[in-house]
């Protein structure tokens, strides 16, 4: 048995608008609320009939192309990001009247990419540990290995998640195999003590550039699998090292200098002293008390746009005070 009802948010998905604007068409009187069918929930309900009826209005003067909401739900962002980076890019996106001297959005498909594009500069670049950290074997994804005859061999995965190395025929050789068959040895220990997180410093390291696995390969033996994070991607590395002060007693390697790794850095910065490094992380933390009845709010409005509490927060602040 179909319902004759749709709840806000499915108001809000049908007709391409916030949550706030149902709210306040039905304040004007534009959608008209129903009895709660079930005593037991308490979210408003709206006639069915008449939200398709001005769905099919507004839909007679939407141009083609694909509403910001759905955009978000698709790349799994806030949709205020969407909005700002077709602000901040002056993107040519189509605008249609919704009523009120109001206007909406339409994104046309062939700017999708270049939203996807200009998101991927802006989210967070951290990994989790177990993304590129083995504990079983003790090995860190990209980490460099010497063969026997001295030539460099980096940890790998393949298309299965198996982690291993890659020949260079481009045979792919499982990391037991490596080690017993091939004498393959790490040439760097890769642990250090944890430092408390701070902050962060990040990178973004091109995978076609022998620069940044001399970054990784400096990173993982004096920072430590402890105070790194990484994620893959198809063509780049996203890379984190923990912010704060620490003595580095190596040289960099010949193929690095300060001025290469800011050229890699997307958030934050590096200064060094003789052997003092400091790493100053892109953003900083502050404490938010907040009322239990709005932090219950916020973490509904977070998990609604599938995304943590603090990106959120993050997202909201952004567009307000832009």
């Amino acid at each position: 048995m179909s319902k004759d009802w749709y709840t806000k948010n499915e108001v809000a998905e049908k007709l391409g608008i916030s949550l706030g604007t149902v709210y306040h068409w039905a304040k004007q009187g534009k959608l008209s609320k129903i009895e709660d069918p079930n005593t037991n929930i308490r979210e408003a309900r709206y006639l069915k009939e008449e939200v398709d009826a001005l769905h099919g209005k507004l839909q007679e003067n939407r141009p083609d192309g694909i509403r910001p909401s759905s955009l978000a739900r698709q790349l799994k962002v806030p949709v205020s990001k969407v909005y700002n980076i077709i602000r901040e890019n002056n993107l040519p996106v189509n605008e249609f009247p919704i009523g009120d001297e109001r206007t909406g959005i339409s994104i046309p498909e062939e700017l999708i990419e270049t939203i996807h594009n200009e998101l991927k500069k802006s989210l967070p670049k951290r990994g989790t540990s177990a993304e590129f950290f083995n504990y079983h074997y003790d090995i860190a994804l990209f980490q460099r290995f010497t063969t026997p005859n001295g030539q460099d061999i980096r940890v790998m995965r393949n298309e299965k998640s198996d982690w291993g190395f890659y020949h260079q025929s481009r045979t792919f050789i499982p990391y037991t195999t490596g080690i017993s068959e091939y004498r393959y040895i790490p040439t760097y220990l890769i642990h250090q003590k944890n430092i408390a997180v701070k902050g962060y410093v990040d990178f973004i390291l091109p995978k076609d550039s022998n620069e940044s696995f001399d970054l990784l390969d400096f990173a993982y033996e004096h920072w430590g699998v402890e105070n790194v994070r990484l994620r893959e991607q198809d063509l780049y590395i996203e890379f984190s090292i923990k912010s704060g002060v620490r003595q580095v007693s190596a040289p960099l390697p010949e193929s690095l200098s300060l001025a290469t790794i800011e050229k890699y850095i997307h958030a934050g910065k590096v200064q060094v002293d003789g052997e003092e490094w400091t790493l100053v992380s892109g953003s900083q933390n502050f404490m938010l008390d907040l009322p239990e009845d709005l932090m219950k709010l916020l973490r509904k409005a977070a998990k609604r746009e599938n995304i943590s509490m603090s990106g959120y927060v993050e997202s909201v602040l952004d567009e307000k005070l832009r």
